[in-house]
């Protein structure tokens, strides 16, 4: 795994659907401020449930194994993109994370990107391509913590050539 992202080569080409730009300019390290809204999604938990008969859940892995309720289909929300500097200082206080600069965060009271969201799209819905990957997060998806993602313009674009392509000189077109 490389920058949190997983490729996978199919056997026969997708005709159907028109693949997604991603972020290859790293626009994503110059947005204004935390009012820039970004779409993340996933097929992540959306409920928690403890069996009256198992109330007192000890183990963090016995209750995300047992208890957590992940999606049938893809959810989506939108967050505000969260300055790297503000969530480098909120998860080193809070946890001792670093959040270094090929990371990105998103941040809105009440909505979280949870377990089950790794490797799914920030998409910028205003330029229309993926500029992260969601990657962690707070403990039980809490929704005041920012959640952090990989940045695609970061590295990855070249990255992501060079698996795919091999040794072939293809060049990034924008």
């Amino acid at each position: 795994v490389y920058y949190d992202v997983a490729l996978v080569q199919l056997s026969s080409p997708v005709t159907n659907v028109e693949p997604a730009a991603m972020d290859l300019d790293n626009v994503a390290s110059s947005y204004p401020d935390k009012a820039y809204r970004l779409r993340v999604m996933g097929f992540g938990i959306v409920d928690f449930y403890v069996p009256f008969d198992d109330l007192n859940v000890l183990s963090d892995d016995d209750f995300w194994g047992s208890h957590a309720v992940s999606s049938e289909r893809l959810m989506h929300a939108m967050m505000h993109y969260y300055p790297n500097d503000k969530c480098h200082d909120y998860w080193m206080s809070k946890a001792g994370y670093d959040v270094s600069d090929d990371m990105m965060c998103t941040l809105r009271p009440g909505v979280s990107s949870c377990d089950g969201d790794s490797g799914a799209p920030i998409w910028d819905p205003q330029l229309k391509i993926i500029v992260g990957v969601t990657s962690w997060g707070a403990p039980y998806c809490q929704t005041a913590a920012p959640s952090v993602g990989a940045r695609v313009g970061y590295g990855g674009p070249e990255w992501i050539v060079e698996v795919v392509c091999g040794n072939e000189s293809v060049g990034l077109a924008k």
